[in-house]
């Protein structure tokens, strides 16, 4: 079953090519949806997919890339968006609300 889910990452991430990183994991467990920085520097990520591989997802966000510091990470399960592909939003950007 389609799930979407809205994961937010904190930590030390910058200098270590998460966005990057994070999309290549996403194509390798069939994953779509977007990753961003928000002006906090944390990591936001939107991810569509099956189940199991956004489980597989989930954790490797915990984790991080090779250089990366997850201190937190909050999980939360939104409506879907329907996304071809995993795309890279560049910039830093407000959070935006639910739903």
């Amino acid at each position: 079953m389609k799930k979407c889910l809205r994961i937010s990452i904190k930590g030390s991430l910058r200098g270590v090519g998460i966005r990057f990183r994070a999309m290549e994991a996403a194509y390798r467990m069939d994953i779509r949806g977007t990753v961003r920085y928000l002006k906090d520097y944390s990591v936001l990520i939107e991810a569509e997919g099956e189940e199991r591989n956004l489980e597989d997802f989930v954790g490797w966000c915990r984790k991080g890339p090779t250089g990366a510091r997850v201190q937190d990470l909050v999980v939360e399960e939104i409506p879907t968006h329907g996304y071809e592909r995993f795309d890279i939003i560049r910039g830093y950007h407000q959070e935006r609300s639910s739903g």
